[in-house]
């Protein structure tokens, strides 16, 4: 790694919304995991900035879970104005 630079377990490596886990400890992350390294909220009202009901989807379904405990890979959705996708 190049100076300046920081790594997390949990991170992307693009703008496709794929979060990847890399790890040297092996254990269950959480969307809301990916979400605390950003310093963003995320529950079932709120997706960062964003405010609206929140759904959580894996794999095309809807899990049904509160977003911020739903495995990682989730993609949280809000039906807001400013459409959270």
């Amino acid at each position: 790694m190049g100076s300046g630079s920081c790594f997390y377990s949990l991170h992307t490596h693009a703008a496709d919304g794929i979060i990847h886990i890399e790890s040297p400890v092996q254990r269950a992350y959480t969307l809301g995991d990916f979400f605390d390294i950003w310093g963003q909220p995320l529950g079932p009202g709120r997706v960062g900035p964003v405010h609206g009901k929140v759904t959580a989807f894996y794999n095309g379904a809807c899990t049904g879970a509160i977003p911020a405990t739903s495995r990682s890979g989730a993609t949280p959705r809000s039906n807001s104005t400013s459409g959270v996708r």
